[in-house]
């Protein structure tokens, strides 16, 4: 493809990035024209985010050079990047929920400019682009893919070349990514660059032209999508082959059993867990499995479960009760409901094991910190300092924060609820490592999945929910037809 067209016009000569002693960014070299989707793949740690932060001006590199249509660019803020032409529109949103869309689109800009001109250059930026936004609009009120529309919108109202999308489709329908699509494939035909930095592999396969690939800092090449496979890349991201199949640890001979019992709007429910044991639980949409975990967690008190360890019953009437009896809930959710993201690593994940390092009512800091960092540690959690904010992580690397702050409980029954959510194939290995750890440590893994494959691939049983009720136990072997049969109640 690059003999097809001429000079770069975004270009990284050796680049390089380190915070301190860590080393983000070790002297990447890339290339990427104008008129084509080029995607930035790697696994947690890899230094995507930081690339795209260099070229976005939120940080100056280390070491190396960028440039732009052949001129070096090294941009002192995001304002000077977008003013060369380089805009940003990151996970995180930046949009003022109480602007229109309109006073959005054009934040920042000099001079007086009325609410009707306002209004009259975003439609007109709107019906050029096949943008479906109204500028009169209060943005607050407009979905996530909405707000992410306006970003998109305010990128291209300037003399915008090169478009970096950072996980733009983590939060969006398959009715919104497909949107997105058509207004990228739009983006190309008019000749910008559009950089799509993504963790789901399919959707390099389904836009991207090229993609490179980037792991521990360095990159590792650049390909041709088309003359690749998914296979091969998570083989450069993650340097091995993914597995289909874990050696799952052996259950205990003599292990602890827990009992839960509980009643739905359906009927009863039943299931064992022994220690050491990952119990998958599977089920479509709408068939009650966040509900059951969240209720064998005492999170929620809908559906009321009785606990029984070892015979013994256990009285659940809040998640404190629950985690001072061993039973710690992994959200699906960690923004909503999991991190407290202005805080500190180590505040996040000692939150819910306050008591273990106070004495009188007083925090003791340094009892928190070391035994924070020695559970990270195991984790193998990537970050600049513990005392970053959370939301400075990756995904997996929040995953990870999460799994620390259930480590510190001490869990003999952790139910994990769609615990590799919204991270790459790399964050997916390492929390599978985990999980078996946990498991070979004699903890019980209620483990909720809506990916069947990562059911079979880490499960010693596999329960199948439908209409809030355990429809099925299998043990051993089987396939996803045959779960998702009993999970449609087909015959």
């Amino acid at each position: 493809m690059e003999a097809e067209l001429n000079q770069p016009l975004l270009e990284a000569r050796g680049l390089g990035k380190s915070f301190g002693g860590t080393v983000a960014l070790d002297g990447v070299d890339f290339a990427a024209f104008a008129g084509e989707v080029h995607a930035i793949a790697g696994a947690n740690g890899a230094g995507k985010s930081t690339l795209m932060n260099i070229i976005g001006g939120v940080f100056p590199p280390s070491a190396g050079t960028l440039h732009l249509a052949g001129a070096p660019a090294l941009f002192d803020s995001p304002r000077a990047a977008r003013a060369a032409g380089v805009s940003v529109v990151y996970q995180e949103l930046a949009v003022l929920p109480l602007l229109t869309v309109a006073e959005n689109v054009h934040l920042g800009r000099s001079g007086g400019f009325s609410r009707r001109r306002l209004v009259a250059e975003t439609e007109a930026l709107c019906r050029e682009w096949g943008l479906p936004l109204d500028p009169r609009a209060v943005a607050g009120e407009l979905s996530i893919a909405g707000q992410q529309l306006i970003e998109i919108a305010r990128a291209l109202a300037g003399t915008t070349r090169v478009l970096v999308l950072d996980e733009p489709t983590s939060v969006l329908s398959l009715g919104e990514r497909d949107r997105l699509f058509a207004i990228i494939a739009e983006l190309k035909r008019r000749g910008l660059l559009v950089l799509y930095v993504t963790h789901r592999l399919e959707e390099i396969f389904a836009i991207g032209d090229r993609v490179t690939v980037l792991r521990n800092g360095r990159k590792v090449a650049t390909l041709d999508v088309s003359a690749t496979s998914q296979a091969e890349l998570v083989r450069l991201m993650i340097g091995h082959d993914v597995r289909e199949r874990f050696d799952l640890p052996p259950v205990p001979s003599a292990p602890r059993r827990i009992e839960i019992e509980g009643e739905t709007p359906r009927g009863k429910v039943r299931l064992t867990l022994n220690s050491g044991e990952i119990v998958g639980l599977a089920g479509l949409v709408g068939s009650g499995r966040t509900r059951l975990a969240r209720a064998i967690a005492a999170v929620d008190r809908e559906w009321p479960m009785t606990v029984r360890i070892d015979g013994k019953p256990l009285r659940l009437r809040s998640t404190g009760d629950a985690i001072r009896h061993g039973i710690v809930y992994l959200t699906e959710d960690r923004k909503r409901d999991g991190l407290f993201r202005p805080l500190s690593i180590v505040v996040n994940a000692s939150a819910a094991s306050l008591g273990r390092f106070s004495r009188w009512g007083l925090l003791a800091p340094k009892p928190e910190r070391e035994a924070t960092e020695a559970v990270l540690r195991r984790l193998r959690l990537v970050a600049r300092s513990l005392h970053a904010p959370v939301s400075e992580l990756s995904g997996g690397n929040q995953q990870k924060v999460l799994f620390g702050r259930a480590l510190l409980c001490a869990p003999r029954l952790l139910v994990c609820d769609e615990p590799t959510r919204g991270v790459d194939v790399g964050a997916k290995d390492e929390i599978y490592e985990i999980l078996m750890d946990l498991a070979a440590d004699g903890v019980a893994i209620l483990l909720v999945s809506s990916e069947t494959k990562e059911l079979l691939a880490l499960s010693h049983r596999l329960l199948v929910m439908r209409d809030g009720r355990i429809v099925r136990e299998i043990v051993g072997r089987t396939d996803e037809h045959a779960v998702l049969m009993a999970a449609t109640g087909a015959a």
